[in-house]
């Protein structure tokens, strides 16, 4: 396993009075683990921060990204929109529903065409002649789940909120081809997953102030579950003769999410995401290349809890312009008024004294 190493807190004031720190502070090495497990864990760390774990009770860390665990990447597929849009739905009220569908799709295409293509210097380059490719795709799924949408429009601005959540578990996969001057290519996919999901949205818009408008919309996504994927490619082409391909899987919980907002032409997002879980992955890779057989290999393991967060802001200056204008114009008028109302009265109360006084 990768080292432990404790926080440091010490001020550098404290550090040149120390010296240099004593033994003691670092964390013992008693139960550590056998030097050939200790070894693969240094491997694959180095590799990708593979064996990651959030900080202890005690303020341990193990390395660097442990405040910040990368679980392997998993291949997924999305079934096709035709899919879905003809899959069988039965609503069973109150916005209950069930979902299944299964099928497939596929795209064939026999026509040799050329193409040439273009060098840095803007040269015409080599030709290349794609004669036949291809794609397919295929899923099954099953969903149990409960959604809607409101929307209302007032005197103050317009609000709508929309959301679903539900239970299900899907599988699918998909493959492309491509056979040309340049080689023949095979890649694919396959991924399935099951667990529950939800999603949902809400924004709300005022109405218009001096031609502006304010608002904040947000929308957010959360799956927790189980889901593994694979993908590969064969090929023997110009560039890439072998195969290679990915083999993962992920066990937990992920939600990510995203808040936008805006006040006349100022505008802002922030977004975030979180996992937490264990995740696995195996790729490897085969090639041939100029005479030498190439064999490649990498093996990791997540486990922990991660988080990011992200923000932009950004001001529209012609639109920020206008609006200052007209809040200039507005205030100008404002003030013109106001100066109006107050020699009114100071005219009306120096005419009641006057009169007093017979002047």
């Amino acid at each position: 396993m990768p080292q432990l190493q404790k926080k440091d807190t010490t001020t550098p004031a404290a550090k040149s009075s120390a010296g240099k720190p004593s033994a003691a502070a670092a964390p013992s090495a008693a139960g550590a683990a056998p030097k050939l497990v200790e070894q693969v864990a240094r491997a694959n760390y180095k590799e990708g921060a593979a064996l990651v774990a959030p900080a202890n009770a005690n303020g341990y860390v193990a390395g660097k990204e442990a405040a910040k665990p990368k679980m392997p990447k998993v291949a997924s597929v999305d079934p096709s929109k035709e899919m879905l849009a003809g899959a069988k739905k039965t609503d069973l009220g109150h916005g209950g529903y069930t979902q299944t569908w299964a099928g497939g799709s596929a795209e064939n295409e026999l026509k040799p065409t050329v193409v040439r293509e273009r060098e840095k210097d803007g040269k015409a380059g080599k030709a290349k002649l794609d004669v036949v490719s291809g794609t397919a795709t295929a899923g099954v799924g099953a969903r149990v789940g409960i959604g809607g949408e409101v929307e209302k429009s007032g005197r103050y601005g317009k609000a709508a909120a929309k959301g679903d959540i539900h239970l299900g578990a899907e599988a699918g996969a998909d493959a492309k081809y491509k056979v040309g001057s340049d080689g023949v290519e095979l890649s694919g996919n396959a991924a399935a997953k099951a667990g529950v999901e939800a999603s949902g949205s809400a924004s709300l818009e005022s109405a218009k102030v001096l031609g502006q408008t304010a608002g904040i919309a947000g929308k957010a996504k959360g799956f927790a579950g189980a889901r593994v994927g694979a993908g590969g490619k064969v090929a023997i082409t110009k560039e890439f003769v072998g195969a290679k391909g990915q083999i993962g899987g992920f066990a937990g919980a992920e939600a990510s999410g995203e808040l936008a907002g805006h006040i006349g032409p100022v505008a802002g997002k922030v977004t975030a995401a979180a996992q937490a879980g264990i995740g696995a992955s195996l790729d490897g890779e085969i090639s041939y290349d100029h005479g030498k057989l190439k064999l490649s290999g990498h093996a990791a393991v997540a486990l922990g809890v991660g988080a990011s967060l992200g923000a932009s802001v950004e001001i529209d200056i012609g639109t920020a312009l206008k609006m200052g204008g007209a809040i200039a114009v507005a205030a100008a008028r404002a003030a013109s008024h106001s100066v109006s109302q107050v020699a009114a009265t100071l005219g009306s109360a120096w005419g009641s004294v006057a009169h007093w006084f017979g002047l």
